[in-house]
C-alpha cells in the first residue's frame, strides 16, 4: 500500500484496511491498467484493472488488481475519486465514473 506517494508499513496497511472495510463504501470506477509500465510509486506493481472506490467522507481508493489478487492499493493522499481517475484515458475506463449513492 502507498500513501503519500511512500510505501506504507504493514501495521499501518492493517489498520487503514480494517477501518477502511467497517465503513459503507461504494464502488466508482473500474479501468484498464497498463501493467508494463511499472509500479506505482516505485512501490506497488500495476495490476489488470484499478478499482476505485468512494468512502461516506467522499474519499477515494485504488485497488491494483491482476489474476483475481488485489496486488495493491492506494488512497492517493486523500485525494478523491474523481481525482483519482484524472489522468486514465478515456478509452481505459471500464466502468463508471458512478455518482455517490
Amino acid at each position: 500500500m502507498v500513501d503519500c506517494e511512500q510505501g506504507t508499513e504493514a501495521a499501518v496497511v492493517e489498520e487503514a484496511l480494517s477501518g477502511w472495510t467497517a465503513r459503507p463504501r461504494s464502488l466508482y470506477a473500474i479501468y484498464r491498467e497498463e501493467s508494463s509500465s511499472g509500479y506505482l510509486y516505485n512501490w506497488v506493481p500495476r495490476g489488470e484493472y484499478g478499482v476505485i472506490y468512494r468512502s461516506p467522507g467522499g474519499f477515494g481508493i485504488v485497488f491494483h488488481v491482476a489474476g483475481g489478487l488485489i496486488l495493491g492499493a492506494g488512497p492517493g493522499c486523500g485525494s478523491t475519486p474523481e481525482g483519482l481517475i484524472q489522468d486514465v484515458p478515456s478509452t481505459r475506463i471500464l466502468l463508471g465514473p458512478l455518482s455517490a449513492p
